[in-house]
């Protein structure tokens, strides 16, 4: 017999869920809280019995789509890579899908449920899921320096010397008028072809304020030797995980090479400060210049009723066509 008992915030007990070795930044309570503030999502912690026995916790969050609630763990469009389960060592995740399913349509009244584990495979997942691929690149930061600088491409290494040589200063910075150079930035890159970023400033400075205070957030800004910020970057660190959340720079500026110089920046310092694993999340040839390695996690969905994922795949396309009109308009989110 496995059971979900969902807790109130105020139930949950936090420090307990910290031990968890398992456990990712995007479980901890700042970030439920930065869901709550961006997307209107309703936090969910449950913790799990098998047997009458305590096994673990589940984390994720109740999003209300044209009516209909919706379990994501994460949601796409959250900017939330993973989520899921904390278990206790040994426990199989595999076992507690079905289950899961139960406490989304039955307990929560949701009519579909999303789920990405960084710690589940593919042959783990029971039937009833429809699954895809979340693919991402990672670097094992528990290489020396060496090593890690010999296995970027020869691009890539020539683009960090010219951006130490051409005398760019990356500052770790810690104002709130931060997220108005990296969204200004932003909406650039998107400009040249043709769209606008898929979140707003507002969701960036939400970022800062619910994230700074607890030390797993890094911002940092690249200037050239005059003192003009020309690049910006935000990284979230956690239980020996360093994530890239965001990057963008003055494409007219992009002949000074500060993206590569401000990654390994950062790959460095936390690395020193014993994160080893350097997650630069999603898929995209460029990352592999900095010597990743191509990861495939599991992208589980499970609909209450069948036409849910029709209704989900109308509103992604009309979410896209939206996002290229703007673009072309000129107008920013």
């Amino acid at each position: 017999m496995i059971s979900f008992q969902r807790l109130s915030l105020d139930q949950v007990p936090w420090d307990a869920l910290e031990a968890f070795p398992d456990r990712v930044i995007f479980q901890t309570r700042p970030w439920l809280e930065f869901l709550r503030r961006t997307q209107g999502a309703q936090p969910v912690v449950a913790a799990i019995q098998e047997d009458g026995q305590p096994v673990g916790y589940f984390t994720g969050a109740i999003l209300n789509k044209y009516g209909l609630k919706i379990l994501g763990s994460p949601f796409k469009g959250w900017a939330t890579s993973y989520m899921g389960f904390n278990l206790s060592k040994g426990v199989a995740r595999s076992n507690y899908l079905e289950a899961l399913a139960g406490f989304a349509f039955r307990d929560l009244g949701c009519v579909h449920l999303e789920l990405v584990d960084r710690h589940l495979f593919a042959n783990q997942v029971t039937s009833g899921y429809t699954q895809s691929q979340y693919i991402t690149h990672e670097i094992d930061l528990r290489q020396n320096e060496d090593t890690l600088w010999g296995r970027m491409s020869r691009s890539c290494r020539a683009s960090i010397r010219k951006g130490e040589k051409n005398g760019l200063v990356i500052e770790e910075a810690s104002d709130l008028d931060f997220a108005q150079d990296y969204h200004a930035q932003l909406r650039a890159v998107f400009a040249k072809v043709g769209l606008v970023p898929t979140y707003s400033l507002e969701r960036v400075q939400e970022l800062i304020r619910c994230l700074q205070p607890t030390g797993n957030l890094m911002l940092l800004r690249v200037r050239t030797p005059e003192g003009k910020c020309i690049a910006t970057a935000i990284f979230l660190a956690y239980k020996g995980y360093l994530y890239s959340w965001g990057s963008a720079s003055w494409p007219e500026e992009n002949h000074w090479r500060p993206n590569e110089l401000v990654d390994w920046y950062a790959m460095r310092k936390w690395k020193a400060r014993g994160m080893h694993t350097y997650d630069l999340v999603g898929l995209a040839d460029y990352k592999r210049k900095y010597g990743s390695q191509d990861v495939s996690i599991p992208y589980l969905m499970r609909p209450r009723f069948g036409w849910v994922l029709h209704l989900r795949e109308a509103a992604r396309q009309a979410l896209l066509i939206r996002q290229r009109l703007t673009g072309r308009l000129g107008k920013t989110p």
